[in-house]
């Protein structure tokens, strides 16, 4: 399988709170990487702070339906999300 992952937007959690948590809309594709035929779409929200990602795995279930791909797509978005957290801005307008 081939992941492809793009930020559509961040927000901050409401009601905000201490650790200043942020959510990131990502739309993630999965490909089956022999065929090149995508198998899903779908757009999570992941919250993240200073000390953890936690990608919304109830949203990748509603989705995605294979134990395997589902594990793989939460760990593999949480690496994806922690890697780029120190350059993630605000997209969201108040």
């Amino acid at each position: 399988m081939q992941y492809i992952f793009e930020i559509e937007r961040i927000t901050e959690k409401q009601p905000k709170d201490e650790l200043q948590t942020r959510i990131a809309f990502v739309k993630a594709e999965v490909i089956h990487a022999s065929e090149g035929t995508i198998l899903y779409e779908m757009t999570i929200p992941v919250e993240y702070h200073y000390y953890g990602v936690y990608p919304d795995i109830k949203a990748i279930g509603k989705i995605v339906e294979d134990r395997k791909i589902k594990r793989e797509a939460f760990f593999k978005l949480r690496r994806y999300i922690k890697k780029l957290r120190p350059f993630l801005e605000l997209t969201e307008e108040d």
